[in-house]
């Protein structure tokens, strides 16, 4: 029996993988929507504002949509995630609007704005949509 006659498991194997991953990106490519630019704008804004302002002396933030809304939960960096402001970010017209959700949140709002990366004001004020389940929206995160 020849090699030529040999089945080439390791070849297989490559060729395998190498669609898998090729797989993989295809369909986070063709299943992940693009996100707003305006609400992106929004959360980089309350990121920033932390570092700037928090006295923290570094600051996560996680930003994930839920029940349409689009939330950013912050908290000090290393810290466990169970304590932070929570915020939601509309698109109003082209331009971000970011909202006050929880009470440590709230304290935000003394500034008026907040700024984006580029010093152009966003808005800020206290949610009045509809009713939202905090501890609900902080179980996503």
């Amino acid at each position: 029996m020849s090699n030529e006659d040999n089945f080439d498991i390791w070849g297989f194997l490559k060729g395998a993988a190498l669609l898998t991953i090729a797989g993989m990106f295809a369909w986070d490519y063709f299943t992940t929507a693009e996100k707003d630019p305006v609400i992106s704008a929004g959360e980089d804004a309350i990121e920033l504002h932390l570092i700037r302002h928090a006295n923290w002396p570094a600051v996560s933030c996680l930003k994930k949509p839920v029940d349409e809304i689009n939330f950013v939960f912050c908290y000090p960096a290393g810290a466990s995630g169970d304590y932070g402001p929570l915020f939601a970010v509309e698109n109003q017209g082209g331009e971000p609007v970011v909202y006050a959700i929880n009470g440590k949140a709230i304290p935000i709002l003394e500034y008026v704005t907040i700024e984006k990366d580029n010093g152009t004001p966003v808005q800020l004020a206290l949610w009045t949509g509809k009713a939202i389940d905090i501890a609900g929206v902080l179980a996503e995160f």
